[in-house]
């Protein structure tokens, strides 16, 4: 448990974390899934 405390950098409120959080998944979906859908519809096959 020693070496795990070493490597925390900071310790966010509840608040942070999940604004960090929604912040990051919303970054994901317009960057990296936008290449994905074309016209709103999945490129997936089914």
């Amino acid at each position: 448990m020693g070496t795990a405390m070493g490597l925390i950098n900071d310790i966010p409120t509840v608040g942070d974390l999940v604004a960090r959080i929604v912040e990051e998944a919303a970054e994901l979906m317009s960057n990296r899934l936008a290449g994905m859908i074309i016209s709103g519809r999945s490129t997936v096959t089914r």
